[in-house]
């Protein structure tokens, strides 16, 4: 419990750091649902991901071993007392739904302090602010579901690894891919992309920036992604001898 305070805290103040970086560079609020525009300064859009992935990395601390060292510790108890696999992974994505969204309402929250104490301000369509939000969000839920899918298979240390190498290179191949005019729908297996305001085409603080994918059919890729994801958890957890 003391562990997951102090991350919890850590998470927060990547959160307040991130608003700040975020507006002392671009001059916009809600840096985080906008996401990493593309430039032509490899070393300024290094920089500006850097910023984006803090809140998210920290929040990946939290969820690292959410399931495996849970089944370490209680794994045969759940067995012993009949609680049923299937019962009790769903709730863990649940719980994992609820923390998520937890933590995006305290960027957003932090987000609009901070932008209104510095007095910077880029004020958006509430239709398009919602859809930030949307993208934004359901990226995190997909991605979470994901690392604990992984960690059926593999340490929690190496999933989180795994997913944290997937993030940053799917961000940093997207501007590859794109100079290389190469089709559209490669970009829609870069989740993060998924996640991006410039780069879904829903954001408009930044007028020269490509709209890459298309936003409702980036929504129902990460649904569909989320939903296979957690069917397949819950089989490979009815295979496995937890005792």
């Amino acid at each position: 419990m003391k562990k997951s305070k102090g991350i919890i805290l850590f998470v927060f103040l990547l959160t307040f750091i991130q608003s700040l970086l975020y507006l002392n560079t671009l001059q916009y609020s809600f840096g985080f649902l906008h996401g990493v525009p593309f430039f032509n300064s490899n070393q300024f859009e290094l920089k500006l991901l850097l910023y984006w992935f803090l809140p998210i990395v920290g929040l990946s601390f939290y969820f690292s071993g959410y399931i495996k060292d849970v089944l370490r510790t209680y794994g045969e108890m759940i067995l012993l007392r009949n609680y049923s696999k299937v019962k009790w992974i769903i709730k863990r994505y649940f719980n994992m739904v609820i923390i998520v969204t937890i933590f995006t309402v305290s960027q957003i929250s932090v987000s609009y302090i901070v932008s209104s104490l510095g007095g910077h301000y880029h004020f958006v369509g509430v239709i398009e602010f919602l859809k930030l939000i949307i993208a934004y969000y359901l990226f995190l839920v997909t991605i979470f579901t994901i690392q604990l899918f992984l960690e059926l298979y593999v340490s929690p240390q190496v999933s989180q690894m795994m997913v944290s190498i997937y993030i940053v290179l799917s961000i940093i191949l997207t501007k590859q891919l794109f100079s290389l005019k190469i089709p559209g729908i490669v970009y829609y297996i870069l989740l993060p992309t998924l996640g991006m305001g410039l780069r879904n085409g829903v954001s408009s603080v930044l007028n020269d920036q490509p709209k890459i994918i298309n936003f409702w059919t980036g929504v129902f890729i990460l649904l569909i992604i989320k939903g296979i994801v957690i069917y397949f958890s819950v089989v490979r957890l009815k295979k496995m001898d937890i005792v």
